[in-house]
């Protein structure tokens, strides 16, 4: 189901109080009057599900270059959907268009916040005429940013943090608000990014991702099913509405395998053309490859030396791309999870013949792929999309899906096996209970991990660096002027 971030009305103080009063029994926000919530509607912006408020967060302008992110809450069923990064995003965003300078947190959340570049801080950053000019605020907000005694019992076991934006106009950057979407086989992820002119790291403005499945069916019909092309329509209609309240000036959405192998692809378009207002392209393997490369690899640190055999599993085909700074081979292969689920895998759990079936059909692509890619020089394997990173949040033990904490780790290949045996010998009510598996991902991650794992093996790598950052990230990079 998807998840809708927009700013907050009247109707969702109700939702709101009830967010609040779940986490300020454990101390971890204060409790706010009704009537108060009233007054700061406008500061907030909510996460709706079902017409139901899921999450919430406010920012609260505190001085001409200051405000604070504050009452972020999101609700335990649904944790691990990145509904907070989203709302925190959203703020930023608003922070940046209001021409804020730093922006102001008290949290227990530390990793989180730390994510978006906020950083502990002593005192009050601010000049000596504007402190006492916040001074004069009755906003417990204010006097917590001030650090004054008065609320320190509010404080106990809180971090004050800081971020400096990087926004145009506070650090004389130019900023180009981009859109992409990458509508793959199983899902359809929104990124709106600011890329700055200077050649540094692009802004995350808000990520989304939506299961919808639209290549269901087609390895076996050939055909896009109306019930998935409504699935995806209702997605991206969200993902239209979103970017036009973010302001995006560039919007770029690229169709991978699902519509490049069906045979009413004219239909999908159709869909595109009149939800989103322009036409999706439809990449190449070849292209998403390259995009892919240049996701992942822009900002790759540096202990994880060149050159890269970057693998990108998705749900209907999989990309190998070897590199350096560029790329200087690529291929597209029809192996992704939902393909070799469907093909294979349709017991559940599935039976050892089937595993062995999969294994010879993944086996006999990823050698055909080595063939164009040779992968035996790369000293880093990057592995991209949801069938790895969820791998390894597994074999990192990992209590929710943590995005930071899954960027840029490495999982050996001797735990990427160890994960793929357990998820195969597992029934999908079984994997809906692991704590970091998305629902819509529980009946095609085995198939998922074993692609990972049959690479890993045929490569003769060591271990697989997990990264978020793919080709979404390439395609907002491609936008750049």
């Amino acid at each position: 189901m998807e998840v809708n971030i927009r700013r907050a009305r009247t109707a969702d103080v109700r939702g709101i109080r009830q967010l609040i009063d779940l986490y300020a029994t454990e101390r971890r926000l204060l409790s706010k009057a009704t009537v108060a919530l009233f007054e700061d509607v406008p500061e907030f912006w909510v996460a709706t599900l079902d017409d139901r408020v899921v999450g919430c967060g406010a920012l609260h302008v505190m001085w001409e270059d200051l405000a604070e992110v504050r009452t972020v809450a999101v609700h335990p069923s649904v944790r691990g959907r990145r509904i907070g990064h989203q709302l925190v995003a959203a703020l930023l965003a608003g922070a940046r268009d209001l021409g804020v300078r730093k922006v102001f947190c008290l949290t227990f959340e530390t990793g989180f916040f730390a994510s978006f570049g906020f950083v502990p801080i002593d005192g009050a950053p601010v000049p000596p005429k504007v402190y006492e000019e916040l001074l004069r605020s009755y906003d417990e907000g204010v006097a917590e940013f001030l650090d004054l005694e008065r609320v320190k019992p509010n404080t106990l076991g809180n971090t004050r943090m800081l971020l400096r934006l990087d926004a145009a106009a506070t650090h004389g950057r130019v900023m180009n608000r981009v859109a992409a979407i990458d509508c793959g086989t199983n899902s359809i992820r929104l990124l709106v990014a600011d890329l700055p002119d200077d050649g540094g790291p692009l802004v995350d403005v808000s990520r989304r991702m939506e299961i919808v499945r639209l290549g269901e069916g087609v390895d076996r019909t050939g055909r896009l099913s109306t019930e998935a092309i409504e699935r995806t329509r209702v997605a991206l209609a969200g993902y239209a509405k979103e970017i036009s309240e973010l302001g995006a000036s560039r919007v770029r959405m690229v169709a991978t395998s699902a519509s490049r192998d069906a045979s009413n692809a004219a239909d999908f378009r159709a869909m595109v053309r009149a939800t989103l207002g322009s036409d999706p392209e439809v990449a190449t393997g070849d292209e998403e490859a390259r995009l892919s490369f240049t996701g992942a690899v822009r900002g790759l640190p540096s202990r994880y030396p060149a050159p890269y055999l970057v693998v990108d599993i998705g749900g209907g085909s999989t990309e190998f791309v070897r590199g350096t700074s560029s790329p200087d081979a690529a291929i597209s292969v029809d192996i992704g999870c939902v393909r070799m689920t469907e093909r294979h895998l349709r017991a559940d759990p599935p039976t050892s013949a089937q595993i062995e079936a999969a294994t010879a059909d993944i086996t006999a692509a990823v050698d055909r792929a080595l063939t164009t890619v040779d992968g035996s020089a790369a000293a880093t394997v990057l592995g991209l999309a949801g069938s790895v990173t969820t791998v390894a949040a597994i074999a990192l033990g990992l209590r929710e899906y943590q995005p930071d904490r899954i960027h840029h780790s490495q999982v050996s290949t001797v735990d990427v096996a160890r994960v793929t045996d357990e998820l195969l010998g597992m029934a999908r009510r079984q994997r809906l209970d692991i704590p970091a598996m998305h629902p819509g991902r529980a009946d095609v991650i085995g198939a998922g991990a074993l692609i990972l794992r049959v690479i890993l093996e045929r490569v003769g790598a060591d271990a697989v660096v997990a990264s978020e950052h793919d080709i979404l990230d390439g395609i907002a990079w491609s936008l750049a002027p």
